[in-house]
């Protein structure tokens, strides 16, 4: 997937350069347009905290490249390593920290050391850190994620009833869906 002669040399690419590289990539056009809806909702609710709080710091930038490109990581998976994924071959072309944590950590709201240990160890052999949402930037793309569905605007209680209804109400997601509902407390809070 990763290119050698591809190098943003660490910095956020601009739009144009993510469309380039999707279709570099070849990034199906379901998933760019799934995207390029969260990268909307993400900008929404960027819009809406800087207009509460115009100090606020939140990095507009790296919210709408990761929300661009979280999913990137679906060109070689579709599993819940997709993220994990996707974080490795941003990286590999020197894209942004930031940005390819978006694609890191927006996963099910998260996994910690010990879900990556006892949920799919063998998808995630040398990932000894916790993959949670840590910036204000990777909540808001992963909480974004969790508003969409394809190209449609869910309610995370609508996404998650998607996920139950294929999965079941395993304990993994039940807990994923608790952390979402953390989530979604924190970002309103800020709104």
């Amino acid at each position: 997937m990763a290119e050698k002669n591809l190098d943003f040399g660490n910095r956020i690419p601009t739009n144009d350069e993510i469309f380039d590289l999707m279709s570099r990539w070849n990034f199906p056009d379901g998933i760019k347009e799934h995207c390029i809806v969260v990268k909307e909702i993400a900008m929404e609710f960027v819009t809406r905290i800087c207009k509460r709080d115009p100090n606020a710091k939140i990095d507009a930038r790296v919210v709408e490249a990761g929300a661009l490109l979280h999913d990137i990581g679906r060109v070689k998976s579709h599993g819940l390593d997709h993220g994990y994924r996707g974080y490795q071959a941003l990286r590999e072309v020197n894209i942004d920290e930031r940005v390819a944590r978006c694609a890191l950590v927006h996963v099910l709201g998260g996994f910690t050391v010990e879900d990556i240990k006892r949920e799919f160890p063998s998808n995630f052999k040398d990932v000894r850190v916790s993959l949670m949402p840590q910036s204000i930037e990777e909540k808001i793309v992963c909480f974004a994620d969790k508003h969409a569905v394809g190209t449609m605007q869910v309610s995370v209680k609508k996404r998650f009833s998607r996920w139950f209804k294929k999965h079941g109400k395993t304990p993994f997601l039940l807990k994923s869906r608790y952390r979402i509902m953390q989530l979604d407390k924190d970002i309103k809070a800020l709104l």
